[in-house]
């Protein structure tokens, strides 16, 4: 009788544990879910914006820089943005909508430099700014500038 009343009581404690631990589980598994719900939210939320901590443009045309008829411009633009794959892309006109001498710029340290002939007395640069976020939308812009000749 005596090992008949120690199994039922080894039995009961084991299903009791087992009963805890499920319902611990149980708990654990609800509060994991609404976690993961909470952030799937916040990331459709992000993938409906521009994601940028701070976004600044400047242009800097170098010093050496003669502005004469025909002469070479130099110039670096330089663009702050945070978290972002960015790509500019320089060119002459579009056509058709067909960008006439492309160039992709080269990226040095947050700048982009580039350098074109000053072939007329008042050149007009197109820059595309392309930016590309494995969150949030992306967005491509284009930046004009004019270049003029000393007279």
């Amino acid at each position: 009788m005596r090992k008949l009343l120690l199994l039922i009581f080894i039995i009961s404690f084991f299903t009791n544990c087992d009963k805890r631990n499920t319902d611990n589980y149980e708990n654990e598994f609800h509060l994991l879910k609404k976690e993961n719900d909470s952030l799937k939210n916040i990331i459709s939320e992000i993938d409906n914006k521009y994601v940028f901590d701070s976004i600044s443009y400047k242009n800097n045309f170098d010093t050496d820089n003669t502005y004469g008829l025909n002469s070479t411009v130099k110039s670096k633009m330089v663009i702050v943005a945070y978290g972002t794959e960015t790509q500019f892309i320089k060119y002459d006109s579009l056509v058709a909508g067909k960008k006439i001498n492309p160039d992709t710029l080269d990226q040095k340290y947050g700048s982009y430099y580039f350098s074109t002939k000053l072939d007329k007395e008042k050149k007009i640069i197109h820059v595309e700014i392309e930016t590309n976020n494995k969150y949030g939308k992306n967005r491509t812009v284009t930046l004009n500038d004019i270049i003029r000749t000393k007279n």
